[in-house]
């Protein structure tokens, strides 16, 4: 029905079944607005992080074990990446099957400890120069997400 009144396409947002499942008051803007939500939203939708900067900042030997620790179960589990990026279109990959599986990570924009009223969770937002009402979204229903995308009107 959409289609005759002109719009040519419609815009979602997705979490994973695991989340849900852990989470059901995610699956509605509801769990997610409010300042009574930020902290969840901020401690559960964590930030990217890119090949480069997992072997840089979080990996403890920069990628050189396919191997590593679970500090949490004890556990030793497979790496997220495989190696070290080897070239720059590698670097900037948030996933590369069976080299980089992807990593979130903590920053001081998702610890409300220290950012109090003002830390917040990420949205992975449409990719750049494709229009998104992720920010006007955000804001107007006091979700405290954003993108960190470089450019503005998305991605």
């Amino acid at each position: 029905p959409f289609q005759e009144m002109g719009a040519l396409g419609e815009q979602y947002w997705f979490i994973p079944k695991f989340l849900a499942l852990r989470d059901p008051t995610l699956v509605s803007y509801a769990g997610l607005a409010g300042e009574h939500n930020r902290r969840k939203v901020a401690e559960t939708f964590l930030t990217p992080t890119n090949w480069k900067d997992y072997c840089e900042l979080v990996s403890q030997d920069n990628c050189t074990s396919t191997m590593v620790l679970d500090k949490t179960t004890n556990e030793t589990i497979p790496a997220a990446a495989v190696r070290p990026p080897i070239n720059s279109k590698e670097a900037a990959s948030y996933f590369i099957n069976g080299l980089y599986s992807g990593h979130f990570r903590k920053t001081e924009a998702n610890n409300c400890n220290n950012i109090l009223n003002k830390c917040h969770g990420h949205i992975t937002d449409y990719p750049c120069r494709w229009s998104s009402f992720v920010p006007q979204l955000t804001h107007n229903l006091n979700i405290a997400l954003k993108s960190g995308g470089s450019d503005p009107v998305g991605g």
